[in-house]
């Protein structure tokens, strides 16, 4: 299956939830045009960019295991200036937004590439509808990431976004 669609999907952390999930469900949509996903982790970015920026998921049924090919992904650094630019030009063209990060201090972690950060300019530049797609891993992170002035200020008043999260 290939890109056909004509939105972008972005994704902040590359860890299990985001890969077999997020960007697999994207991709297998038939939505999407361009696939986005920021990582902070060299050993992930190399892994993927070595890979022409595709992925494998393994899908578990009762009897086998189905390998999946997704992509072509794009995946720029967001502590670099040019990954950053790249990074906030797909927030404001995006369509949804998935972040999968294992703390809340991710979100608001210091220097200019902070999801938080990429975030709101992204979205400030945005002239439409969309969605926001968080995970959280423990128990405080959503008390502690709505109360953020961020969430309401730039997520829930900011162009129709709505936001979504998930406690699985």
């Amino acid at each position: 299956m290939a890109l056909t669609g004509n939105r972008t999907f972005v994704g902040f952390g590359f860890g299990a939830i985001q890969a077999g999930l997020f960007l697999y469900e994207a991709f297998q949509s038939g939505n999407f045009s361009r696939l986005v996903v920021a990582e902070v982790l060299p050993e992930a970015v190399n892994a993927i960019r070595t890979a022409e920026g595709f992925l494998s998921v393994n899908i578990a049924h009762a009897d086998r295991v189905e390998v999946a090919k997704v992509g072509p992904l794009e995946i720029p650094e967001p502590d670099s200036e040019a990954g950053r630019e790249r990074l906030v030009d797909s927030i404001a063209q995006a369509a949804e937004i998935a972040t999968a990060v294992p703390s809340v201090s991710f979100y608001a972690a210091p220097g200019r590439g902070s999801i938080h950060r990429i975030l709101a300019e992204g979205l400030w530049r945005v002239a439409g509808l969309g969605r926001l797609y968080t995970r959280r891993r423990t128990t405080t992170t959503p008390r502690r990431c709505w109360s953020q002035e961020f969430w309401r200020r730039f997520l829930l008043l900011s162009a129709g976004w709505r936001v979504q999260t998930s406690g699985f």
